[in-house]
């Protein structure tokens, strides 16, 4: 990110640092874009091992829609 004003950047410091001390986690977009892709990945692991969609849904949080698309990408190779 990059701003250009330093006061909008001293409270955007701020403001990090107010919500760590709260005990609030901070946790990057690349962070939250590697955890949904680990999530995909276990996800996808479940499907293939024959796990319910129910237990799936549950263990790797996941949306229905998500597990849907999941579902559609691994046998779209397998019909082709």
């Amino acid at each position: 990110m990059h701003i250009n004003d330093d006061y909008l950047w001293e409270e955007w410091e701020h403001e990090l640092d107010h919500r760590k001390e709260e005990t609030s986690m901070y946790i990057s977009l690349m962070e939250r874009k590697g955890m949904k892709k680990k999530k995909l990945h276990v996800a996808r692991r479940m499907f293939q091992a024959g796990e319910s969609e129910e237990k799936i849904l549950f263990y790797t949080e996941i949306t229905p829609e998500e597990l849907e698309d999941l579902r559609e990408n691994i046998k779209k190779p397998q019909e082709m």
